[in-house]
């Protein structure tokens, strides 16, 4: 039985989730378009962004936001994928990063983009991490992910880059601590 379980599990998760609102609350956890003029984004045209939150049967879930400028922008191309999840536990927040990362991954790959360190790190919560992402020698973007007890945070920023993490925090950190300390204890 045992052998069977992990071939179960992808069914039983979506056998036990249901879509839900995404409430305004919700939403001022998420770093959005509006937040990215303050920072040199400078699109006079901010594209619209899509919201999605898919609540499981065990209680925990996760809420995702996405945006992105049409195809063959050349002047403002931007793209942002962020998801924020609530789990049970911290073992399983670690599942759930090491699955948001596998996804992140497979498109830095298939855009033949690659990923360098940002020294120096602010860390956040019970661990994080912060890159740039890089078109060869070219920095075009940014991967943030972080997690506190259940709670985990996940950013893939592509048009606007942070090399500093002085201004990675300006940029991100109010949110990030706002939404890594609701989480529960174990």
């Amino acid at each position: 039985m045992k052998r069977f379980l992990p071939a179960l599990l992808p069914l039983l998760m979506v056998a036990g989730c249901s879509s839900q609102t995404v409430t305004p609350t919700d939403k001022t956890a998420f770093i959005t378009v509006s937040d990215l003029p303050a920072f040199g984004y400078t699109n006079p045209k901010l594209p619209q962004g899509t919201w999605n939150k898919t609540g499981y049967g065990d209680g925990t879930y996760e809420i995702e936001y996405e945006a992105q400028t049409p195809d063959g922008e050349k002047n403002y191309p931007l793209y942002i994928n962020e998801s924020l999840s609530d789990e049970n536990t911290s073992k399983d927040a670690l599942t759930y990063l090491a699955g948001t990362r596998g996804a992140m991954n497979l498109a830095l790959k298939a855009q033949s983009l690659t990923e360098k360190s940002v020294p120096n790190q602010i860390i956040y919560g019970d661990g994080s991490s912060l890159t740039t992402l890089q078109s060869g020698k070219i920095a075009v973007g940014n991967i943030f992910s972080a997690r506190k007890g259940g709670r985990t945070f996940s950013l893939m920023i592509v048009g606007i880059t942070f090399d500093d993490p002085k201004n990675w925090d300006d940029f991100v950190g109010k949110k990030v601590h706002a939404w890594l300390d609701g989480a529960k204890s174990e």
